[in-house]
């Protein structure tokens, strides 16, 4: 009876990660240390999921089918673990770096990179937003297409100096609250140029290039053609 007691005891053991695994074997096998001994064991985890824990990493070990040579560990990391989380809340984060995502409990999921978040999508991105769709940006923003940047709004209100390094096509008028200095570079306008108590002026040649039909406050500074 002892003999069948210790056996059913030995199945399962605490053991403790004891050297960092570099992860390049073809399974993913972690010295670990339990009772004193140290050895092997082999780190298991759920379909789509993997980790490479380090040093002084808490697991489960396993002996499968009662044989002890055959180890293996569910590695966990209680201790490091983000808290307090509210009842039916789940949480998938790194134990060393402290990033994570956070599935909430009112529905709502929280994205937390302790460094940079980088997506790469071989297909399309498609974002569909019921609400509002704001982004913060402390340091600066680009992107960079080779395609078409295609905005459709009601209004596009921008704050701040407007830099364009190419041709600007206007398809309708050109309404300006202030001054407007359009250079001689690659401006057409398929509507009017209207400039509303301020003057839109419009640098280059005149004649081979002229201006738009528009307002009496639209003039050109620069010869005449």
């Amino acid at each position: 009876m002892n003999s069948v007691v210790n056996q059913i005891k030995s199945l399962i053991r605490l053991a403790v990660i004891t050297a960092f695994s570099s992860d390049d074997k073809k399974f993913p096998i972690h010295q670990v240390e339990y009772m004193g001994k140290k050895a092997d064991a082999c780190a298991w985890y759920p379909y789509g999921y993997h980790a490479n824990p380090g040093p002084e990493v808490l697991n489960l070990l396993f002996s499968v089918i009662g044989n002890a040579e055959n180890r293996v560990m569910l590695p966990s990391s209680p201790k490091e673990r983000p808290k307090p989380l509210v009842e039916g809340e789940v949480i998938f984060y790194n134990p060393t770096t402290q990033s994570f995502i956070h599935l909430k409990a009112d529905g709502s999921i929280d994205i937390n990179s302790k460094t940079d978040l980088n997506v790469t999508v071989a297909g399309n991105l498609v974002a569909a937003v019921e609400g509002n769709l704001d982004v913060n940006v402390a340091g600066s923003a680009e992107i960079d297409s080779i395609g078409d940047l295609d905005i459709t709004a009601p209004n596009t209100n921008i704050t701040g100096a407007v830099n364009i390094v190419g041709d600007v096509d206007i398809i309708g008028d050109l309404v300006t609250l202030g001054d407007a200095d359009i250079g001689k570079q690659g401006f057409v306008g398929l509507g009017a140029a209207h400039g509303i108590g301020a003057n839109v002026v419009r640098k280059g040649d005149s004649g081979s290039n002229p201006l738009p039909e528009g307002s009496t406050k639209v003039t050109a500074v620069g010869p005449s053609g």
